[in-house]
């Protein structure tokens, strides 16, 4: 399954486009609690390339929400 975790730092946010797969999970996936197969936020993989985020704010994430974009 795909996700699009976010990684909150003060007001920045980094999303990183993440593909979940189940069979490599430590434990069951959780509709309910998410976060917990969310891996930490890196900035390069195990092959040392960078990887791939987008970056946004608080501020931004509060507007959408709102509907002010």
């Amino acid at each position: 399954m795909w996700g699009w975790p976010l990684y909150r730092a003060g007001e920045v946010v980094y999303v990183h486009d993440n593909l979940i797969i189940p069979d490599e999970l430590s434990s069951p996936f959780d509709l309910e609690r998410p976060w917990q197969s969310i891996p930490e936020r890196t900035v390069v993989d195990e092959d040392g390339n960078a990887v791939s985020e987008w970056v946004t704010s608080m501020g931004e994430i509060r507007d959408f929400l709102a509907g002010r974009t």
